[in-house]
């Protein structure tokens, strides 16, 4: 499945829950409020047909205003969601905030949790929450998935109640650490170009050669300070690479000498690079090796 189908999908549910819970946020009184989560469950299930398209679980977080994140408040959960994690209903896995929390793995409930409260509690509403975590499955195995969700506020800004969608992003983010065990154990320096020709990625050996102590460091220098305004043929370096990115992209491959310099002492680096374009998580992407001559 497509990364864009996916942010479509998931994005056009959104819209729909928070459509949804628009309405439902005038059901505030002790009365109404069984009834309230009875619509809201049904909302659920309807949306969960479209959410499998996509293969995603939703939820319904009812925001409490005395202790928000009280393992007992009620958290309704799609039964996608619920699949996702090995369960199969609400026997094994009850509609309340403690069914979920208590799968996060130790080292990323603090991330989580912070991440939540800094975008409940900003009354902008400008604070996403978009986080990858960890979650035990029902036999006991831990996945990836990415968790993200939208929330109503009052005229103040005050959180009234949110939804959001759970994915496994497992294979991602295992086919990104091979990625980067495969980019930090080569000695040969190696970074990564989007298709637009921005930088996103290098490699510990990039690092060591140009003195950067981090790779955003590397992304927000390297243009700047490492690539000499020509090159030794009279050529301009960025009209240059932007040809040869082009190139790689085009054609799949592209071999030449490069000539760079050190960002901290503009000592020349006489290079050979080699393009070559590959998939990699969401698109093509340019993977660039360089060999240093002298």
């Amino acid at each position: 499945m497509s990364p864009w189908f996916v942010s479509a999908i998931t994005g056009y549910l959104l819209i729909i829950i928070l459509s949804v819970i628009l309405i439902l946020k005038y059901y505030n009184t002790a009365k109404q409020k069984s009834r309230e989560n009875e619509i809201s469950k049904l909302q659920i299930t309807k949306l969960d047909l479209i959410a499998k398209a996509a293969d995603v679980g939703l939820w319904d977080f009812f925001i409490q205003d005395t202790d928000p994140f009280s393992l007992s408040n009620v958290n309704i959960y799609s039964d996608r969601f619920r699949h996702l994690l090995g369960f199969t209903d609400q026997e094994d896995f009850p509609d309340v905030l403690g069914s979920w929390a208590e799968l996060l793995h130790p080292d990323d409930k603090e991330k989580v949790f912070n991440a939540l409260a800094a975008h409940l509690f900003n009354t902008t509403g400008k604070t996403p929450f978009n986080v990858e975590c960890r979650l035990m499955k029902k036999d006991g195995t831990f996945a990836y998935f990415l968790s993200s969700c939208e929330t109503v506020r009052d005229k103040d800004g005050y959180p009234l109640r949110a939804c959001g969608l759970l994915m496994d992003i497992t294979d991602e983010t295992q086919r990104r650490e091979r990625m980067r065990l495969m980019l930090d154990t080569s000695p040969m320096c190696i970074g990564i170009w989007d298709s637009s020709h921005k930088i996103i990625d290098c490699n510990k050996a990039t690092l060591e050669l140009y003195g950067f102590k981090s790779k955003q460091e590397y992304i927000d220098r390297f243009a700047k300070d490492c690539i000499p305004k020509f090159q030794p043929d009279g050529s301009h370096s960025y009209k240059k690479a932007t040809e040869l990115l082009n190139k790689a992209l085009a054609d799949g491959y592209c071999f030449f000498e490069w000539t760079l310099k050190k960002p901290n002492d503009g000592t020349t680096i006489t290079t050979e690079v080699t393009l070559v374009r590959v998939n990699y998580i969401d698109g093509d992407v340019v993977v660039g090796y360089t060999r240093v001559l002298n």
